[in-house]
């Protein structure tokens, strides 16, 4: 009786939390939807490489928020993790090339070493999120 009871309770207790979650992650989708849209079309504009770089800054980072919502309505939804088989040599090096061309960072800046077949099994989105922290911890100590 009583581990039904505080079954019951923590999933009402936890419903509005869940719902607020749905709320912010659509009031959020909305305005992306319009940025991306908009970065579809200055990309299929753009004659200017400059332009086209932008475009694709704009891109990168729409499905980098889109993620994050996905991410924040899984969890609402009470689904388990999405765990994605990675090869971790590619992932951080496409990682690298755009974070140093974010930070406008000579292409040399930052180096990889390790085995290229090493594999992972993790979700993209935090270990994109991991990475992000360290390399721009370390980059703020070292002031590059």
């Amino acid at each position: 009786m009583y581990g039904t009871w505080r079954t019951a309770r923590s999933n009402s207790s936890s419903r509005p939390w869940g719902d607020s979650r749905r709320r912010i992650a659509h009031e959020i989708r909305n305005p992306l939807a319009a940025i991306s849209n908009a970065g579809q079309l200055l990309n299929e504009d753009a004659r200017d490489p400059v332009l086209k770089r932008l475009a694709t800054i704009v891109r990168e980072n729409t499905q980098r928020l889109n993620r994050l919502v996905e991410d924040v309505l899984r969890v609402a939804r009470r689904e388990p993790p999405l765990g994605d088989e990675i090869a971790l040599s590619d992932f951080v090096r496409e990682f690298l090339d755009e974070f140093v061309r974010d930070r406008g960072l000579a292409a040399a800046t930052i180096q990889l070493q390790f085995a290229p077949d090493q594999r992972v099994k993790f979700e993209q989105s935090h270990l994109r999120q991991v990475l992000y922290n360290l390399v721009d911890q370390c980059a703020a100590l070292c002031e590059w």
